[in-house]
């Protein structure tokens, strides 16, 4: 089901498989800061490709592992917070969006409703964003922990997220923008690229999130992240999930 919306979306914006290959050598280098990472190491863009095909235009290293793991946030009121943790991570945003199981059964394809865009994300963006008054997530986010089981992922989220414009995150990729010292930071940890202890995959991207927001992410953390944030998907992609993490409580428009 990803694959064809990945063909899609490749015959659209002219991605290739070469840049998508290049989001699976960033998340296992980004993964060797991890602990616990699954997948990790040194690679290049040749050994993406010439690994197992499985399904066009994916090979095995576009694809996320099964992993084995677990993980917990501890949640208190503001009090509590700044009295326990010098440095807390506030819940700011929070948005979530399901369609039908069935993509035949989606929407007829347009601008802003389109399963090889990730249409659905960008919703929950926006109401996650207007939560925490984000008005340019490009400027004001300074890492995603997004919920990338498939190279593919990326590119059409952070589009529909607001991150860039339409058809060009393959190029901004490609000129390290979303790099560890890019604009935005995707997948310091390496992301569901590198470990996906399925049932708790999204409660992982929220913990990376806040413990960069909290500064404690150690060997992956970013400098100067005042806002984070992380996405999660399920089903047959038809469930998304946002939530932003700030380094203060931010106040958006009510909804």
């Amino acid at each position: 089901m990803t694959a064809l919306a990945t063909q899609r979306y490749m015959a659209r914006h002219g991605v290739t498989e070469e840049q998508y290959a290049r989001v699976v050598v960033r998340a296992r280098a980004n993964a060797m800061n991890n602990p616990n990472a699954h997948l990790k190491g040194r690679i290049t863009v040749d050994d993406v490709m010439a690994s197992k095909r499985v399904a066009w235009p994916y090979k095995l290293f576009d694809i996320c592992p099964r992993s084995a793991g677990a993980a917990a946030v501890v949640i208190a009121d503001e009090a509590t917070a700044r009295e326990v943790c010098a440095r807390p991570a506030f819940v700011t945003g929070i948005g979530a969006i399901a369609n039908t199981v069935f993509q035949g059964d989606r929407c007829v394809p347009t601008a802003d409703c389109d399963f090889a865009e990730h249409a659905e994300i960008g919703i929950a963006a926006r109401e996650c964003f207007e939560h925490a008054g984000i008005t340019d997530p490009a400027s004001q986010v300074q890492v995603l922990e997004l919920y990338d089981p498939f190279s593919s992922f990326q590119f059409p989220e952070l589009e529909t997220m607001g991150f860039c414009a339409r058809g060009t995150a393959a190029r901004l990729s490609d000129e390290g923008v979303f790099d560890m010292d890019g604009r935005n930071a995707v997948g310091p940890s390496g992301g569901t690229l590198c470990t996906n202890p399925i049932g708790v995959t999204g409660l992982v991207r929220v913990a990376d999130a806040a413990l960069q927001v909290m500064g404690r992410a150690g060997a992956m953390q970013v400098r100067g992240v005042h806002n984070a944030l992380a996405t999660a998907a399920g089903g047959s992609t038809q469930f998304f999930t946002c939530t932003l993490l700030s380094d203060e409580p931010r106040r958006g428009t009510p909804t």
